[in-house]
């Protein structure tokens, strides 16, 4: 295989296995968009990237899976309890609420992630989102097993619209996670007065006909102000050649991502992040060198669209 100099993964989390971010440096892809998700990750997000500037572009945000862990208003809640019974639908039992820990202040954490955007002009914010479909593991269980419970959206949506604004306050890009809410989703940034610079729809799994609504708004649809980007990996949502080519109908080649979506820095994120690259660029019907410069603008178009 053709050896690719310009790859660049827009949607990776290598800081999940610590013990692995060394290979970073022999890695063929030259740049990582490397996500944080929680608020124990921050911190090494930052790190490697300070480490590899040249390879990563860090991503601050919080994901909607961990949302049920942070309260949203001003003061904390009177007990866990309270939180909870509040967050997640169906009202969780008293003894499944025993098992979680006391909520954390997300606008305190939305301090953290604030202070590391300043400090890396270079960084966007991600990964942060909506999930419809995701429900709580037991805590403890082994193997982890899934509860009943889903995390309410109006809860979900106050968190993300916190990082969106935050986003937008300091003008960089947004990796957004969206599963069985596209229009959720589409409605959070579309009715915002001002919007971040760019989006990537990460792995983007809706019907590919609604991503009309954002290239192609109908006349009574408002027109996005945000650069709109949709990303694919091989991993999650173009698993197969069919799927891949279905979306690229649907996305202009101008407007399209790849990514590996994988957890570990090495060669396993090369090879994914390469089965991507191809697929794409079969859809598209580009030949190598074509592919991999336009898929490279696109990139540089999204972690940095103001400087294009």
């Amino acid at each position: 295989m053709v050896e690719a100099k310009l790859l660049c993964d827009a949607h990776c989390h290598p800081t999940d296995h610590p013990e692995q971010l060394d290979e970073i440096a022999k890695m063929n892809a030259c740049s990582l968009a490397i996500m944080a998700t929680r608020m124990d990750d921050l911190d090494l997000v930052y790190e490697t990237s300070q480490k590899y500037p040249d390879k990563t572009i860090a991503a601050f945000g919080y994901h909607p899976w961990f949302s049920h862990l942070v309260y949203t208003t001003p003061d904390p809640p009177e007990s866990a309890w309270d939180h909870y019974k509040e967050v997640l639908v169906p009202t969780p039992t008293p003894e499944f609420v025993e098992l979680l820990p006391f909520p954390k202040s997300f606008d305190e954490h939305l301090k953290r992630i604030e202070s590391y955007l300043k400090n890396d002009p270079n960084s966007i914010v991600g990964e942060c989102g909506l999930d419809k479909a995701f429900t709580l593991p037991i805590p403890g269980s082994n193997p982890r097993n899934l509860s009943q419970y889903h995390v309410s959206m109006d809860h979900q949506k106050e968190v993300f619209m916190k990082q969106l604004e935050l986003a937008t306050a300091y003008n960089r890009p947004v990796s957004i996670h969206g599963v069985h809410c596209p229009q959720t989703v589409y409605d959070c940034i579309i009715n915002m007065e001002n919007q971040p610079p760019s989006i990537c729809l990460h792995s983007f799994t809706g019907s590919p006909a609604f991503l009309q609504s954002w290239f192609t708004p109908g006349r009574k649809q408002k027109k996005p102000k945000t650069k709109v980007f949709v990303s694919g990996s091989v991993l999650i949502n173009i698993t197969a050649e069919e799927k891949a080519a279905k979306l690229a109908s649907h996305v202009p080649l101008d407007r399209i991502l790849i990514e590996s979506d994988y957890h570990a820095a090495g060669r396993d994120m090369d090879n994914y992040l390469m089965e991507s690259f191809m697929r794409f660029a079969k859809a598209y019907g580009l030949e190598f060198a074509e592919a991999e410069k336009q898929f490279y603008r696109n990139y540089r178009n999204f972690v940095s669209p103001n400087s294009i």
